[in-house]
């Protein structure tokens, strides 16, 4: 026989021993039991308590967190534990934040930790109206206005409390109805693309709150955006900006901004790469181009017609083929030519 699954809105009162302590054990345990990563405490009415009591939850899904605050909502089901001894024992699992306040910030009810309330469910009167207490007081959370990015349909998206966005989306060919237009733009419905940003920049700028939803959606921007990573399939970024104007001195079949096969972008006001055991590998099926302030190199340009033939000139000017007129008559060879050809076999071995 199939039972169903009970689901209730309960409250979180406790964060605090479980996120400032590396271990944490149940209070109320006889003999003391470690509590899993994530506990939180939460408030129960109604159907699972018969009355106001108090439980831990720990997250139902582990590799998809949701870290609550103190005072916030959450949606809790009641399923068999894994780790107890009796095979019917049960335990609670969180599972999402209930978007209270429709802001991104936090979802953060007034007044949590009094338990009397006019009705048995906290889905149906979660503030605590008879008997206001204090507001509840966090670890480490500070309130900040943080506008919801612009969603498209379909996309998949994970949005933080500060203005960091993980996007799961795709091309989009008719956008009239949108507030905000993406930054990328290609020609097929539907082809994937992944973005990773941190601060996207408009989002902390705006709404948090009061009934008051304006500018309502804002959406990454590569110039003004902290950090990012774009992941492409067929799709051209069109708002971006390179540090510097020039991009190599060979030409290019296209311009940089109108490439519409797959690529991967990176962006920061400083990246690093550090291979901690092994090495840094960077393989291109044309050319690896370096652009400081004052120098644009192509690495194939560069070592193939410029080393290479300067090469070639310093050692047959060594071995005497080409050689200077002087007023004692013309060079001899040179007793660096040894030199000159061991330099040249190395670059020759690292020649394609």
């Amino acid at each position: 026989m199939v039972t169903h699954l009970d689901l209730q809105i309960c409250q979180v009162v406790e964060t605090l021993e479980h996120y400032t302590y590396k271990k944490f054990q149940d209070p109320e345990s006889d003999p003391p039991v470690d509590l899993p990563p994530m506990s939180i405490r939460i408030r129960l009415r109604g159907k699972f308590a018969g009355g106001a009591s108090e439980a831990w939850a720990i997250p139902a899904d582990p590799t998809q967190i949701n870290v609550p605050l103190y005072g916030e909502q959450v949606l809790v089901y009641s399923a068999i534990d894994g780790l107890a001894e009796k095979t019917k024992q049960q335990r609670f699992y969180y599972a999402c934040l209930v978007n209270a306040h429709g802001i991104v910030n936090n979802t953060i009810m007034p007044f949590i930790q009094d338990a009397r309330v006019s009705e048995r469910s906290y889905s149906s009167d979660g503030i605590s109206k008879v008997s206001p207490g204090a507001e509840p007081k966090q670890v480490s959370f500070e309130e900040k206005a943080i506008l919801p990015i612009q969603p498209f349909q379909g996309d998949i998206i994970r949005a933080s409390r500060w203005g960091s966005i993980f996007r799961f989306g795709a091309t989009h060919v008719k956008l009239d109805d949108y507030k905000e237009k993406p930054f990328w733009k290609g020609e097929k419905m539907g082809d994937p693309c992944i973005f990773l940003t941190t601060e996207v920049k408009g989002l902390t700028e705006g709404y948090s709150g009061g009934g008051t939803y304006d500018p309502y959606y804002k959406i990454e921007e590569p110039d003004d955006d902290k950090s990012f990573i774009y992941l492409t399939t067929k799709q051209k970024i069109e708002r971006f900006t390179l540090a510097q104007e020039g991009i190599g001195v060979d030409p290019e079949p296209e311009k940089l901004k109108d490439y519409k096969e797959s690529q991967v972008i990176i962006g920061s006001e400083r990246i690093i790469f550090n291979a901690k055991k092994h090495s840094i590998i960077l393989v291109s099926a044309k050319d690896i181009k370096f652009c400081i302030p004052d120098w644009q190199i192509d690495a194939n340009r560069y070592f193939t017609k410029i080393i290479e033939p300067w090469l070639q000139i310093c050692v047959d000017l060594a071995a005497g083929d080409s050689r200077y007129a002087t007023p004692a008559g013309p060079t001899g060879a040179s007793d660096v030519l040894p030199k000159l050809q061991e330099i040249q076999k190395l670059l020759e071995e690292m020649k394609q």
